[in-house]
């Protein structure tokens, strides 16, 4: 969550959060606001968490592109959401066939997608369209991961 020029904008990860803990998101909306309190630090084990996801989507990465897929890399660091954006449209209109790290946005939703994927679809890009894809280190499906 964040709020830029006085407006919230929300990610599927507040989603997440709110469907877990609405109280969670009442903390959040507090502390943009300058009043609330401030997260504490990840752990150790979250740490770990978030380095054995960061490896699992690389490796998925590396594997699409073994398998000769046109991959287009948004780069992320550093780049604000509006520059992500931009990045992104042109990537979709080169038609590849995977986008990774592509910037969304739609009202006062956005963030960033781990993969699009093209599909055989018609749409304003042309004779495809892409689909929001994403990698879990889960062995079973959380309804969560639906958001």
């Amino acid at each position: 969550m964040q709020l830029i020029e006085g407006k919230f904008l929300f990610s599927a990860s507040d989603l997440m959060r709110f469907s877990g803990c609405t109280h969670a998101t009442f903390l959040d909306l507090a502390r943009l606001e300058g009043h609330g309190p401030q997260p504490r630090a990840d752990d150790e084990e979250a740490k770990l968490l978030q380095e054995m996801g960061d490896a699992h989507e690389a490796a998925h990465l590396e594997a699409l592109k073994a398998l000769g897929r046109h991959v287009v890399e948004v780069p992320r660091e550093g780049l604000s959401l509006e520059s992500g954006l931009a990045e992104t449209r042109k990537a979709l209109a080169s038609g590849a066939d995977v986008i990774f790290q592509a910037a969304l946005h739609g009202g006062s939703w956005g963030g960033w997608s781990d993969f699009l994927e093209r599909v055989e679809r018609s749409s304003d890009l042309g004779d495809w369209s892409y689909e929001v894809t994403d990698t879990k280190l889960k062995r079973k499906p959380d309804p969560k991961h639906l958001l």
